[in-house]
């Protein structure tokens, strides 16, 4: 099994995200447009390794972003939809 180094950097941006949304839930919560760009960005991000994933997942739960959820367009306005 290969272990995924994580870069400081890049460990400085999910930690600062992860805070962004522990500290102002609402900023994901009810704007769906930034709410839709950070599932995008979670979901490429994960694939990055296991150390990315940890992260990831824990962003999520704070987000309340379940690993099933996808964006779809309805009448122009993106909403968060479960499959």
């Amino acid at each position: 099994m290969t272990e995924s180094i994580m870069p400081n950097v890049h460990k400085s941006i999910l930690r600062l995200l992860r805070d962004w949304v522990s500290l102002c839930p609402n900023d994901f919560y009810y704007n769906t447009q930034t709410r839709r760009e950070l599932v995008e960005f979670l979901n490429r991000v994960s694939m990055l390794g296991d150390n990315y994933r940890w992260l990831v997942e824990e962003i999520r739960s704070l987000a309340d972003i379940d690993v099933s959820h996808h964006i779809t367009k309805e009448d122009s306005n993106f909403v968060i939809a479960d499959n």
